[in-house]
């Protein structure tokens, strides 16, 4: 094969990349507007805070690391040699004083279900 015969073949793949490139726009697809995602916020029934709508007001403060609840076994780490807290209840205030409650799965549960 001659430099020119290389050089030609070369030229015309890039040919090819500059005319081309663009797929043909998709068939049978329904055309869509842009809009602005929604979304509802389920009311509250009552409880303390300035909210009113059941959402949660940030920044989220834990009182005291003495109130989490952990799972008895833990987090066993990959090679086995460890075995480190595994936190199962967190309590936390948001700034509006109310509760949130952070329940987290057993890691050695399956289907995240409590031994």
């Amino acid at each position: 094969m001659t430099d020119k015969r290389i050089t030609t073949d070369i030229n015309a793949v890039i040919r090819d990349r500059n005319q081309g490139g663009q797929l043909a726009p998709a068939e049978n697809a329904p055309a869509q507007r842009a809009r602005r995602g929604m979304a509802s916020t389920p009311q509250s029934s009552g409880g303390s805070g300035d909210s009113g709508g059941g959402e949660v007001v940030g920044p989220l403060v834990e009182a005291s690391a003495a109130t989490r609840e952990y799972w008895p076994d833990g987090f066993t780490s990959s090679d086995g040699l460890f075995v480190l807290p595994a936190i199962k209840k967190l309590t936390m205030t948001d700034a509006g004083g109310q509760t949130v409650l952070f329940e987290y799965a057993n890691p050695h549960a399956d289907n995240n279900e409590e031994p």
